[in-house]
């Protein structure tokens, strides 16, 4: 049985990998903050943020499908999964949270 890793052949390659890494513990740090302070969104029902949270857990959702690696084949999930949605979600939830 002859298994051959694939090493990065370029520095942009090299660059993805750890963009993924970050975009993959970044998300698992917002998952973490949602489960261990979900007050951070409000102090009670009456006070609390749906919208900020909403982005945020988009965030954290499209930060796993990019950081795990996982490319969609159909074209809107590709974008909405992407690099960029998950800071425009989470810039939008910050701006909510305000």
């Amino acid at each position: 049985m002859n298994i051959e890793h694939k090493k990065p052949h370029n520095r942009a390659e090299l660059s993805l990998g750890f963009s993924r890494m970050f975009v993959l513990l970044q998300s698992l740090g917002i998952m973490v903050l949602i489960t261990v302070a979900p007050r951070i969104f409000g102090g009670s029902l009456d006070n609390y943020h749906h919208s900020a949270a909403m982005f945020f857990m988009m965030s954290m959702s499209a930060g796993f499908v990019y950081g795990i690696g996982f490319k969609p084949r159909f074209w809107l999930w590709r974008y909405i999964f992407s690099i960029a949605a998950v800071y425009i979600y989470l810039v939008l939830g910050l701006i909510f949270l305000m």
